[in-house]
């Protein structure tokens, strides 16, 4: 049909005249054109249809290797060494479990130790904090006592002065203006003992700053070192 359609194509450009034959020649032109494409699209389709029959075939190869593939798992399955080899897996899943929850407990009493060791650190804290401040009042109190001491012993010391006799401390012999004893001012006793309740308080705050620095320890640390 496109070489009748040619063959008119060149009869009416041979009968054409002045622009009539250019028009022609186009025409007869775009068919060649047009056959070509034609011509490239049946080749086109014939060598997609040649790849998708090697296609197919390499497809029905690799289905017949599966399926041999198949029959003989299955052959060996029903032989037991399928069955063998499941349970082998399966025991090996089974160990790996108990190690994962081995780990899991050992790491949940390590954190049970990590909270019980941080109550007492919070615990041992505050119990430094009283005895600190304890500790600094009693320093205070003995501080006002003993300075309450030595100005009673001033006082009484400034009572036996007599004007043109020395004083036993300074030497003078004159006394402007003399100590005068405070109204409650402690005993020498007291003054001991006020001095070793401070004592005790600074070293019961040493203490337990000494402890709660040992409970910072990680329990790890304290066992490895104990």
């Amino acid at each position: 049909m496109r070489v009748l359609r040619l063959t008119e194509s060149v009869c009416l450009a041979k009968g054409a005249a002045g622009s009539t034959r250019k028009t022609a020649l186009k025409a007869l032109a775009e068919d060649v054109e047009a056959q070509r494409r034609g011509e490239q699209e049946i080749a086109d389709a014939e060598n997609s249809l040649q790849s998708e029959s090697s296609g197919r075939e390499a497809l029905a190869s690799e289905l017949a290797a599966q399926t041999e593939t198949l029959k003989a798992d299955r052959e060996a399955w029903e032989q037991g060494a399928g069955l063998d080899a499941e349970r082998e897996k399966a025991a090996r899943t089974a160990g790996k479990t108990q190690e994962r929850e081995a780990e899991l407990r050992t790491l949940n009493a390590l954190l049970r130790e990590c909270r019980t060791a941080e109550q007492a650190v919070l615990a041992s804290q505050q119990a430094y904090l009283r005895a600190q401040n304890a500790a600094e009042q009693m320093d205070a109190a003995y501080g006002e006592s003993r300075r309450a001491f030595f100005d009673a012993q001033a006082g009484i010391l400034a009572r036996e002065l007599a004007e043109g006799v020395p004083c036993p401390v300074c030497g003078s012999v004159h006394h402007p203006a003399p100590a005068h004893a405070p109204g409650h001012a402690p005993t020498e006793e007291q003054l001991r003992e006020a001095e070793q309740a401070r004592d005790a308080a600074q070293q019961k705050a040493h203490a337990k700053k000494a402890w709660t620095q040992a409970r910072k320890t990680p329990p790890s640390r304290r066992k490895s070192s104990s």
